[in-house]
């Protein structure tokens, strides 16, 4: 698991060149298609954040974190240099870091 985090951190630093399948939005921000998010549940860049997740206005999802496709953040939770794998529900007022 550290040799998975490491590399994908490394990505997100751009210490190894990627092209990113979704959309840059932002800075340093990706997002998938059919996403919903508010501009405040983002901070600074890098994040990526895959097709189909919902982000509740009141989450955030700070630098160095990746979030799968067909997720769910719900509000109060705080995501930062984290990876949520595809199809994850995350609940209320949640704090996950690295």
């Amino acid at each position: 698991p550290e040799k998975y985090m490491t590399a994908h951190m490394d990505i997100l630093d751009r210490k190894i060149p990627f092209d990113f399948p979704s959309k840059k939005i932002y800075a340093g921000i990706y997002i998938g298609e059919n996403t919903s998010y508010s501009k405040e549940s983002l901070t600074i860049g890098p994040i990526v954040i895959g097709n189909g997740t919902k982000i509740t206005k009141d989450a955030k999802i700070l630098p160095l974190s990746i979030v799968g496709s067909h997720c769910e953040i719900d509000s109060g939770t705080s995501i930062s240099e984290s990876i949520i794998f595809d199809g994850c529900v995350i609940g209320r007022d949640c704090i996950i870091r690295n």
